[in-house]
């Protein structure tokens, strides 16, 4: 088995990156693709870590996928209010419209919280809440337990070929998202 993915059974990123730097990775039409290093120029070319020709779209890929979920940060502090923000990964570049949302999980004070995504177009949507300091809303409170369950994002998700793309969050991204306890 090679080191990355190219087809509809294995849509693997090149296996030799972070974490981290596997959030920022996805296919292009020309393979996978990171930001070009040491180029900060707007709209430069991404730089092509493993070429395959057609990459992204119906024919090697089938549909844009989730390949990860997390957190933005590590802590929220409920005295101060804070925005809750999670960062949604898909394998190929995205487009996202205003309004898509998830849904996150308090295991402390209860219920869920909707978080909203802004228009985009990356392999990356944030989706974001914002608290209210204190707890003034009864919402969350010190040592709630945030979490990210299995479920579909709601909103309209296209990849960039024009399908859908997968708006399903599996148990194992939200698993890999952890959880997150709220600080007061």
């Amino acid at each position: 088995m090679g080191s990355w993915g190219a087809t509809t059974t294995d849509e693997a990123k090149p296996k030799y990156l972070t974490t981290e730097d596997q959030r920022d990775c996805y296919a292009t039409d020309r393979g996978w693709t990171v930001a070009a290093g040491g180029n900060s120029r707007a709209g430069a070319d991404r730089e092509v870590l493993v070429a395959i020709r057609g990459l992204s779209g119906a024919t090697k890929l089938a549909e844009a996928t989730i390949s990860s979920v997390n957190w933005v940060d590590t802590t929220y502090d409920a005295s101060e209010g804070d925005t809750i923000a999670v960062s949604v990964n898909w394998n190929e570049a995205v487009t996202v419209t205003v309004g898509a949302t998830i849904a996150v999980t308090n295991t402390g004070t209860g219920g869920t919280h909707t978080l909203v995504a802004p228009a985009s177009t990356s392999n990356r949507a944030t989706f974001v809440l914002v608290m209210a300091a204190g707890g003034a809303s009864g919402a969350w409170a010190a040592d709630d337990v945030l979490s990210i369950v299995a479920q579909n994002i709601t909103g309209t998700i296209v990849g960039g070929d024009g399908a859908t793309a997968s708006k399903a969050i599996s148990a194992a991204n939200a698993s890999g998202a952890s959880t997150v306890t709220v600080v007061a």
